[in-house]
């Protein structure tokens, strides 16, 4: 049984007008790339690199392990 009162498959969305949504002033959108093979690292890279969202572009953080 669940601790909380959403189903685990259950998806719950911040209100885009909700003055508690953390904002990002750096103008760009922090992606985090998990993986041990260097080769999904570039192409998710070299995919995404030129993509700008709602005014912002990506800043990519990587993890190897």
């Amino acid at each position: 049984m669940s601790l909380n009162k959403y189903e685990n498959d259950e998806l719950i969305f911040l209100s885009e007008d909700s003055p508690s949504a953390v904002q990002n002033p750096t103008g760009m959108w922090n992606i985090l790339v998990v993986d041990d093979d260097k080769e999904i690292h570039s192409v998710t890279r070299l995919a995404l690199s030129d993509l700008i969202v709602n005014d912002k572009s990506l800043d990519f953080i990587h993890a190897y392990s």
